[in-house]
């Protein structure tokens, strides 16, 4: 029986490289992991557009926590649970970012990702 059940992942500044791929030896161990049964899942502030690719090129069936846990996802293509915030406090972070001259401001909506 294996020790281990699941491995979450962060993506960005854990799993990918700063060029943004997965390497090839960790493409090996992960894909061990996964013929050994242990669930593989991202767990990370990217939105589906940006993360589905990465799902993809691992063969990934394994759910996804996405968007800082805003989105969960039972498997590719089947939302579990979806969280938005209040377009009132969505403003009202946006205004504070620019109040405070934050060099960069971005969130995603169902469709895109926004900067």
């Amino acid at each position: 029986m294996n020790r281990f059940k699941l491995i979450a992942l962060d993506m960005d500044g854990t799993l990918l490289t700063d060029d943004q791929r997965i390497t090839e030896e960790t493409v090996v161990w992960l894909n061990r992991a996964v013929d050994e049964g242990i669930k593989v899942l991202f767990t990370t502030g990217r939105g589906m557009q940006t993360a589905s690719n990465y799902w993809d090129e691992l063969g990934l069936e394994s759910p996804m926590v996405l968007l800082n846990g805003a989105e969960v996802w039972r498997g590719p293509g089947d939302l579990h649970k979806r969280v938005f915030l209040p377009e009132d406090e969505v403003r009202s972070l946006h205004k504070l970012a620019m109040e405070n001259h934050a060099d960069w401001f971005w969130g995603y909506s169902r469709e895109s990702l926004t900067g």
